[in-house]
């Protein structure tokens, strides 16, 4: 897909640039003291690139532990979810860093996947989700 070809190709983590100043500008002092936990949740994340630019980019790699910060990527899209996963594993990340495979919704909604493809776009393949018969 396009995010992790970013991902290949370039070698950066794909996350919008006013995130990482949002989350930079939070953890700088006197914002973030010593002492104080980090938090953050990505919410519908894909492949997570925010969360783990916020993992891997702002506490020093001496300061990286479940006490200096935490984060939960929120996604519903099976594959993504275990890509994240892997991720975290293999770069160990597995105690500050969860994943939870949800979707957020209505009590009482359902949805189920969907491939979406764009008849002017072919190779391009995004899932989406569409509200489940009752």
């Amino acid at each position: 897909n396009i995010e992790s070809n970013l991902v290949r190709g370039l070698g950066r983590l794909h996350c919008d640039v006013r995130f990482k100043q949002f989350a930079s500008a939070r953890w700088e002092v006197p914002r973030h003291p010593p002492g104080r936990r980090f938090s953050v949740v990505e919410v519908g994340a894909h492949l997570g690139g925010c969360t783990f630019h916020v993992v891997t980019h702002l506490p020093p790699v001496e300061r990286r532990t479940e006490d200096v910060i935490r984060a939960l990527v929120v996604e519903p899209f099976a594959p993504a979810v275990a890509a994240m996963r892997r991720t975290i594993w293999d770069n160990g990340l597995e105690r500050i860093a969860k994943v939870s495979e949800t979707i957020i919704c209505a009590e009482g909604e359902r949805f189920v996947h969907h491939q979406h493809r764009d008849p002017d776009l072919p190779w391009l393949h995004q899932p989406y989700w569409i509200p489940a018969a009752p």
